[in-house]
C-alpha cells in the first residue's frame, strides 16, 4: 500500500516537491504489486490543485557486470470517480528526483480500464517510477477533494539481468526459444530492426516469422544425403529454410495420407550404441518428421529403418517428431529431418543414447568422429583435473586416459 496522506504537497512521495528532491521514496520489491491512489493536492493554504505525482524508488542490480538490468513496469487502474469518468494514468521510469518526466527511460500509458506494460535495458543503479494522472509526459491534476473518492491504481515492477541484442550468441534464428536474439548476427539484426523485442524479450514465434520472411540464409552443407553432417549424442541446430526437398519419398505408413516430405537436410551417426531416440521437441509450431537410415544413402522408401511424424509426448509442440532404433557399434546412420508438406522453419535435433559411446570412439572429446591432436590437447590442458578429458572415469585425468587416447588413434570405426 502506498503510504501517503491527502491534500498535502511535499508531505508523500512526490519526486521533486516544489522543485526539491524528495526523501523517503518506497521501495519496490520484485513482482509485488503495490497499491497506490491518485487524489487531489494542493499546497498549504491554497484551495487550487496542482498534478500529484507518486514516485517509488526501484534499485537494479547488475550481477553479470555489464552495467545493465531490464526492467519491466506493468500499471493497471481503476475509472476513478463517476463524475471524472475515465482518467488516463501513466508510468514513467526517470534516473533521479527532479528529472522531466519527457526524460523517462521508459513510460507506459493507461487511458482505460485496461493495463499497460512497459520493459527495456536501463543502466543499473537506482531509479524512480513516477505514476500520474494525464497522459505522458504531462500530468494532470486531480480534480476533486478526498471526500469525493480518489483513483486506484496497481503498479508491479519486475527485473532481470538479460540484456544485450542476443544477435550472433546462441538461439536458432528459424526456431522459438526464450532468450532474446539468435545465433545469426546480421539476420537477427534485420529482425530487430523492425521487432525490437525479438532481441530485447524472446525470439517467439512472431519473431521466426519475421525471420522467414527477411533472411535469406545460403543452402546448408547437408541439403542432400551426400554432405550429411557428422553428429553424436547431444543438441544440435538446423534450419530449412533454404534446403530444399530430396525426391525421396517417405514410407508410407510415416506421414498422413496426401502429405508428402518437403525441405530437409541430413545427419550421419556413428559410435552410438544401446536403443537411440532422435528428436526435435522445442518450443513453436513446426510441423517436422525424422526418416532413419542405414550407412548408405538410401534410393526408395523401403530404405527405412524408422520413420516419425508426431510426438504426443512433447508437451511444447505435438508435431514435433521423435523417433527411436537401436544402434550397434561399428555401424553408421542417416537421419533425415524434414518439413511437412510446405512447413519450413528450424529447430533442434536432439540424440540420445541408452549406452555409453563405443569404445572406439570415447577418446574423441571433441565430437568430430576422429581420435586427433585436437582431443590430444583438450586432454594436456585438463591434465590432474576431472571432467570431459577423464576418459577412463577414476576422477582424474591422467597417464591411464592418455593410454587409452592413443590406443583408439585415428579415425572412430
Amino acid at each position: 500500500m502506498e503510504l501517503e496522506d491527502c491534500d498535502t504537497v511535499g508531505l508523500g512521495n512526490d519526486p521533486c516537491p516544489q522543485g526539491a528532491p524528495g526523501t523517503g521514496f518506497q521501495s519496490l520489491v520484485q513482482n509485488k504489486t503495490i497499491c497506490g491512489t491518485i487524489k487531489f493536492v494542493a499546497p498549504a493554504g491554497s484551495t487550487v490543485g496542482v498534478p500529484e505525482l507518486d514516485a517509488f524508488r526501484i534499485t537494479l542490480p547488475d550481477p553479470d557486470g555489464n552495467g545493465q538490468a531490464r526492467v519491466s513496469l506493468s500499471l493497471l487502474a481503476e475509472r476513478g470517480t463517476a463524475d471524472s469518468g475515465t482518467t488516463p494514468l501513466f508510468v514513467a521510469l526517470i534516473r533521479s528526483a527532479c528529472d522531466g518526466l519527457q526524460s523517462a527511460a521508459l513510460h507506459a500509458q493507461v487511458n482505460d480500464c485496461q493495463g499497460a506494460t512497459v520493459q527495456g535495458c536501463v543502466p543499473a543503479g537506482d531509479w524512480l517510477a513516477v505514476v500520474a494522472r494525464g497522459t505522458f509526459p504531462a500530468p494532470e491534476t486531480y480534480p476533486y477533494n478526498c471526500l469525493n473518492g480518489v483513483q486506484s491504481y496497481l503498479l508491479t515492477a519486475g527485473w532481470n539481468d538479460q540484456c544485450g541484442s542476443g544477435c550472433g550468441t546462441t538461439g536458432n534464428c528459424y526456431a522459438v526459444h526464450l532468450t532474446g536474439g539468435c545465433s545469426d548476427a546480421s539476420c537477427c539484426s534485420a529482425v530487430c530492426a523492425l521487432q525490437p523485442e525479438c532481441c530485447s524479450d524472446s525470439w517467439d514465434q512472431s519473431c521466426v516469422t519475421r525471420a522467414l520472411a527477411v533472411c535469406n540464409p545460403a543452402v546448408p552443407a547437408n541439403d542432400t544425403c551426400a554432405g550429411a553432417i557428422p553428429v553424436s549424442s547431444g543438441a544440435t541446430d538446423f534450419a530449412l529454410v533454404s534446403a530444399t526437398p530430396s525426391s525421396l519419398a517417405a514410407p508410407s505408413d510415416c506421414v498422413p495420407a496426401g502429405q508428402t516430405l518437403g525441405r530437409d537436410v541430413w545427419y550421419r551417426l556413428r559410435g552410438l550404441q544401446g536403443e537411440v531416440a532422435v528428436q526435435t521437441c522445442g518450443p513453436g509450431n513446426f510441423d517436422s518428421a525424422l526418416v532413419v537410415y542405414d550407412a548408405t544413402c538410401p534410393t526408395s522408401a523401403a530404405s527405412a529403418i524408422a520413420c516419425s511424424n508426431g510426438n504426443s509426448l512433447c508437451s511444447q509442440n505435438p508435431a514435433s517428431a521423435v523417433v527411436t532404433f537401436d544402434a550397434v557399434c561399428g555401424s553408421e546412420y542417416l537421419v533425415r529431418v524434414a518439413g511437412v508438406g510446405s512447413a519450413q522453419g528450424g529447430g533442434t535435433l536432439t540424440v540420445n543414447a541408452t549406452l555409453p559411446p563405443c569404445l572406439a570412439c570415447i577418446a574423441d572429446l571433441n565430437g568430430d568422429f576422429q581420435v586427433t591432436g585436437t582431443d590430444l590437447t583438450t586432454l594436456l590442458s585438463a591434465w590432474g583435473a576431472s571432467g570431459p578429458a577423464d576418459i577412463n572415469g577414476d576422477g582424474v585425468v591422467s597417464g591411464a586416459d592418455l593410454t587409452v587416447m592413443l590406443s583408439t588413434w585415428g579415425t572412430c570405426p
